[in-house]
């Protein structure tokens, strides 16, 4: 990797909108750590009082959830794609790309008990604020780079001191949502957010089905190259 890249942290509001929406991301995977953990002691909880406590948990969780959730549009998920495919000039990521991927991994996290790994905006802000990619690289090559850089970073991971599953089912869960979403952006776009939507869940679904035949590919990103330009050929 060469290059220089600019740093785009903003300690101003939009920092602090980030670290907000961490905040409340952190309290929702906490609560639903919560009550993943009290399960096996639901029995030995008077009926009214356990329901009583799990619709509490799922009040904070909801809400929680969506405070977590920045705005986003069609312009920005073009925004996100173009850098994603090294069409923008200069080597620093926009901010919409935090945005978006923010997003696509919450969207894909959502319903699905094996991800249990966050997202921090800003961690992943910071990691990319260091990031250098070679000008030379195909959109393939560049987005498997980011694979693996965003795969080290300290970005995606537990909420600290939670409880939770971290088996390799969870890291090859985790691991698929990053291919997915890198797959997501370099196809073409679909015009509207809930045909994104579609087309990022149709993303997930393949990648989940290549790695199932492939194993991990976040330590090879030559191979993990080739498979992202096949899966989003594909879609």
């Amino acid at each position: 990797m060469e290059g220089a890249a600019t740093p785009f942290w903003d300690k101003g509001e939009f920092g602090f909108e980030m670290s907000l929406r961490d905040a409340f991301r952190g309290v929702a995977s906490f609560v639903d750590a919560t009550e993943g953990a009290l399960e096996p002691a639901a029995g030995l909880v008077p009926s009214p009082l356990r329901r009583r406590v799990k619709e509490t948990l799922r009040k904070i969780e909801g809400h929680s959830r969506r405070l977590s959730v920045a705005p986003i549009s069609t312009d920005d998920v073009a925004a996100a794609a173009a850098f994603v495919n090294g069409c923008v000039s200069g080597s620093a990521p926009p901010k919409s790309f935090v945005a978006i991927f923010v997003f696509a991994w919450d969207h894909l996290s959502q319903g699905n008990e094996r991800r249990c790994s966050m997202v921090s905006e800003v961690l992943l802000t910071v990691a990319l604020s260091g990031l250098h990619l070679s000008s030379d690289l195909s959109p393939f090559q560049r987005s498997a780079e980011l694979c693996v850089y965003l795969h080290n970073s300290n970005a995606i991971g537990a909420v600290p001191g939670l409880i939770g599953d971290f088996s390799h089912d969870r890291r090859a869960s985790d691991e698929a949502t990053l291919v997915a979403i890198f797959v997501w952006l370099l196809c073409d776009r679909a015009g509207d957010i809930p045909g994104e939507e579609r087309l990022l869940d149709f993303a997930d679904a393949l990648v989940i089905a290549m790695l199932d035949q492939s194993g991990s590919l976040v330590d090879e990103p030559d191979r993990l190259a080739v498979m992202l330009e096949a899966a989003s050929r594909h879609i």
